[in-house]
């Protein structure tokens, strides 16, 4: 009779694990549905947006109330998914106005060749500082 509940503290154990281990990594990461990468990503490298009654905005906080999508921080990525993955992922059409506030927003952006040229500076100063 022992052996039989152990056997079943052990399955719910692991049962637990297993849940504890997805919650973590729903909580960690998100996938980028609206943007061009479709991949999933660490979410402090994306950017959230929301449709709300008044049109679509850009929420940096991540928490206000709405249906949202996430993009890439990249300039690139910005430009591609407005023409399209956006409305999709908000299950709306955006205004001519809320694709230009979208699009003004992504110039303020890096380009994909700024983060290339920072990230290989980093390199040179931390081989450099070695």
């Amino acid at each position: 009779m022992k052996a039989g509940l152990r056997i079943i503290n052990e399955k719910i154990e692991r049962k637990d694990r297993w849940l504890n281990k997805r919650k973590n990594e729903r909580n960690t990461y998100l996938s980028a549905p609206a943007s061009d990468v479709r991949a999933v990503l660490p979410k402090k490298t994306l950017i959230r947006i929301v449709r709300t009654a008044e049109g679509v905005k850009v929420d940096l906080t991540g928490k206000a109330p709405g249906r949202g999508a996430y993009i890439h921080g990249v300039r690139s990525c910005w430009e591609k998914a407005v023409k399209g993955p956006v409305s999709h992922a908000l299950k709306t059409e955006l205004s001519i106005e809320d694709k230009q506030t979208l699009l003004a927003f992504s110039q303020t952006l890096p380009d994909e060749s700024q983060l290339l040229d920072n990230s290989s500076a980093e390199n040179k100063t931390m081989r450099n500082a070695a």
